[in-house]
């Protein structure tokens, strides 16, 4: 209650600034000494790069990073230097990182995506694929088998686009692309596939267009475009200015449904960079980055949205709903439906991960939402309840992510509704 008081009550006094559109980038780069891997803050105006404190596994080398949407965590891939990579969750906590330990899997981790509840995990060689863990811990599983897997991006909860390098001598021989449904599993478009180019695929970018078309980046700094449902070989692509040899690590989307990519130059060319992939044409974005980047994520849409995530569950049937958006100066309010007169709680909080969760309450259903602040309400009528959330004019709160959770106690179990993710912006 304390920290909900201080982020949405004792801020509202201050000032509204112009804000970017964009929370800031993050950039995961290689040092050298006893610490390896460092996170990296690029402001998503001026450019400037601010290199955040080291966590637990910081002496390990970095390999790919991702970011979860509903609480702002960080994942990371690290090189073990065994044969295997670790994931770990980096949670901001004040002036310090806090390390949760995910999971280890074999090989290289060559790619991380969030899709819905699920982290996604790309791993390299002969016996790569797509493993899917729960995005707060859990068993992870291999789901979809794809040799030399090299890149991936997530397009929705459950569909991903893959590429992969062809190697000679390896179960896949030719480079190419696909498009598949993790859930089902199942193909959806592909495989296309092209010969092996002189340096390995280091990044994909599915484009929203009609027809499936990727952004591919290389080692070498090249780009290519690759419209192989249409029966096209790869398209060498002409940036301008030139990307220099090793300039593109990494490729992602600049934004949700940005047809522009964004582009991870490595040592070569140790800026974040967006590249338009019918032009060619190159806008840096950053100052120059310390160290020897290897993946980076672009800044989260500080537009206020709502998320919704888990499953109701329990004898006593409650469905979460909202009105009107977390904007900045406004009141939106949290709902549920369920029986008509009955006493239900909703939880808010500022976590939805804290270390413990989802936990297990009474009966098996699930507590989404860390508790900071418990409120009780009697169910209208029409069984609708409510549960305004006052939003203050400043920006201090934009991409403050807010978690409500109702649920209905009863002595031998609690239902729960499913669980809402509030995001601040505008």
């Amino acid at each position: 209650m304390v920290r909900i008081a201080v982020m949405l009550v004792s801020l509202a006094a201050l000032p509204l600034a112009q804000t970017p559109a964009n929370l800031p980038h993050t950039v995961l780069t290689r040092t050298t000494g006893p610490v390896q891997s460092r996170l990296v803050a690029v402001d998503p105006v001026t450019g400037t790069a601010t290199t955040l404190p080291a966590f637990t596994s910081s002496a390990l080398a970095p390999l790919a990073l991702a970011q979860d949407p509903f609480d702002g965590a960080w994942f990371v891939a690290l090189d073990t230097g065994a044969g295997t990579s670790r994931v770990v969750r980096l949670v901001v906590n004040a002036a310090a990182i806090d390390e949760y330990a995910m999971a280890t899997f074999p090989g290289v981790v060559t790619a991380l995506e969030v899709a819905g509840e699920r982290l996604l995990v790309g791993v390299g060689g002969p016996a790569g694929g797509v493993h899917v863990m729960p995005r707060r811990g859990g068993v992870a599983s291999l789901v979809f088998a794809q040799p030399n897997l090299a890149a991936m991006q997530a397009l929705t909860d459950s569909v991903v686009t893959l590429a992969w390098n062809g190697i000679a001598g390896s179960p896949a021989v030719q480079s190419g692309t696909l498009m598949v449904d993790v859930d089902i599993p199942a193909i959806l478009f592909g495989p296309f596939f092209f010969p092996p180019p002189a340096a390995a695929i280091t990044g994909v970018h599915e484009l929203p267009t009609a027809v499936p078309r990727q952004l591919i980046s290389f080692a070498d700094g090249t780009f290519a475009m690759f419209a192989g449902l249409l029966g096209q070989p790869l398209q060498p692509l002409a940036t301008s200015p030139a990307i220099p040899n090793g300039g593109a690590v990494a490729l992602h989307p600049a934004g949700q449904y940005a047809v522009d990519g964004l582009g991870v130059g490595g040592p070569a060319f140790p800026f974040l960079y967006r590249i338009e992939p019918f032009s060619g044409s190159v806008t840096v974005v950053s100052a120059t980055l310390p160290g020897a980047p290897v993946d980076a994520i672009f800044g989260a849409t500080t537009v206020a949205h709502v998320r919704f995530f888990g499953s109701a569950c329990g004898p006593v049937s409650l469905a979460a709903m909202t009105s009107g958006l977390p904007q900045l100066g406004t009141t939106m309010a949290f709902g549920v439906v369920g029986p008509p007169n009955t006493l239900v709680v909703t939880a808010l909080g500022l976590d939805d991960f804290a270390g413990a969760l989802p936990l297990p309450m009474f009966g098996g259903c699930l507590l989404q939402a860390m508790p900071e602040v418990v409120l009780a309400h009697i169910t209208a009528g029409n069984g609708t309840a409510w549960q305004p959330l006052v939003v203050p004019n400043a920006t201090t709160l934009l991409g403050l992510p807010v978690f409500a959770q109702w649920a209905h106690v009863a002595p031998a179990v609690i239902s729960v509704s499913e669980s809402t993710a509030a995001r601040v912006g505008w």
